[in-house]
């Protein structure tokens, strides 16, 4: 008897292939990834401040190390800062410790500019007036006493302030810079730093409006940071004596229950009976 083989029943058809995501998959993705930058984002801005922080460190230090290679060669006297007779001769000259550095005077994106500072700066710091081997008779005889003048090798090196940012709100005909020296308003070490009331009347900077405090802490303060303006509230880099440069705040540099200096740093030793 002749068998017969029934026939394969055909292969069910395969689902068609979708040609991409839904409009609700693709939400979901876009969200993810909003989220994602808004977690990476602050990580990102604040490895970025930090940056420009050391940065600016450095340029300190290299300055700091130009006015000390200056002085060992110069009796352990460090620059004069003088402006009469012009031109004068100050420590960022070629001719003075601006030599001992790897650029040839202040300009932008140089040794003498923090990258935190505003456009158009060409230098962002000042010396210490009273580092100075000598300065103009106007500063010199403020009344009543400042601080008391020191050289290279004095007690306290790693307190005293060599070289420390300051506003950059001075114009020349290449740019903004700030005074050539810093550390002489203010009639207490703690007022210099924005302590109590700080300045009395507030100075004049120029460009940054007036400030109570001779420095800019605004210049690194942090996005979470409650100062607003030109208040004494951030955080600056100091360049000290002995060479090493540290990223203060300003509670670490003065008692804001006092207005007085904690003398973590010193303009002077004068600061000692004069907080």
């Amino acid at each position: 008897m002749m068998m017969y083989r029934s026939a394969k029943p055909p292969a069910p058809a395969a689902p068609p292939r979708r040609a991409g995501f839904t409009l609700v998959e693709l939400l979901v993705v876009i969200g993810i990834i909003a989220l994602l930058m808004a977690m990476l984002l602050p990580t990102v801005a604040g490895s970025r401040r930090q940056a420009r922080s050391i940065q600016c460190a450095s340029n300190i230090r290299q300055l700091c190390t130009g006015l000390i290679n200056y002085a060992t060669e110069n009796k352990g006297r460090f620059p004069v800062n003088i402006g009469t007779p012009s031109p004068g001769n100050f420590w960022h000259y070629t001719t003075s410790a601006g030599g001992y550095v790897s650029v040839e005077g202040p300009a932008r994106n140089s040794v003498f500019t923090c990258p935190d500072d505003l456009e158009g700066a060409i230098r962002s710091y000042s010396m210490n007036v009273f580092a100075s081997s000598g300065v103009d008779i106007v500063i010199a005889n403020l009344t009543p006493k400042r601080g008391v003048y020191w050289g290279f090798g004095a007690r306290d090196s790693s307190r005293l302030i060599l070289i420390t940012e300051s506003w950059s709100g001075g114009t020349n005909a290449l740019g903004r810079e700030p005074g050539n020296v810093i550390g002489y308003r203010g009639t207490t070490a703690g007022q210099r730093f924005g302590g109590g009331t700080g300045l009395a009347p507030p100075v004049d900077f120029g460009i940054f409006g007036k400030a109570n405090s001779e420095l800019p802490f605004v210049r690194h303060r942090s996005a979470h940071s409650p100062g607003t303006g030109t208040q004494p509230i951030g955080a600056i880099n100091i360049g000290y004596a002995d060479g090493h440069v540290d990223l203060k705040t300003e509670g670490q540099l003065v008692d804001q229950d006092t207005g007085k200096s904690t003398f973590d740093s010193l303009w002077s030793r004068w600061d000692w009976d004069n907080p």
